[in-house]
């Protein structure tokens, strides 16, 4: 009998796919797919915060949750992806991360340098409906 087409395609024996299939069901893999939806939710949650703040809405910026995203990340960093995926997943969450601290960091000294202004004149408006 012939062997499958997945098998034959990549050369697979099925010693090789019990080994796969033991580490994507492992609890460190399944940890850091966990982690990784949390940095990532993470991320947009505190970008929502910096907008917040440069907007004059927040008195100032969110420096708490910004290290515990850090941390995280920091995590996520040293331990082992086993899976081209999660290298990938990886490597997409870390690039978004490392642009948005980036643009949060150039958006503090600007605001700092007094090259730009927040915008308070908004957030102590009162409004009554």
């Amino acid at each position: 009998m012939a062997a499958p087409h997945y098998k034959q395609k990549l050369n697979l024996s099925d010693e090789d796919l019990m080994e796969a299939s033991k580490v994507a069901g492992s609890p460190s893999v399944d940890k850091l797919i966990e982690l990784l939806a949390r940095i990532d939710m993470q991320i947009d949650i505190i970008q929502n915060l910096y907008n917040m703040y440069f907007a004059g809405a927040e008195e100032n910026p969110p420096t708490q949750q910004r290290q515990h995203l850090d941390r995280m990340h920091q995590t996520a960093y040293l331990m082992k992806k086993p899976t081209i995926a999660l290298r990938f997943r990886f490597e997409t969450i870390h690039g978004k991360y490392v642009s948005y601290r980036d643009r949060w960091e150039k958006k503090l000294r600007d605001l700092e340098a007094g090259r730009i202004k927040r915008n308070r004149a908004d957030s102590k408006k009162k409004y009554y409906f």
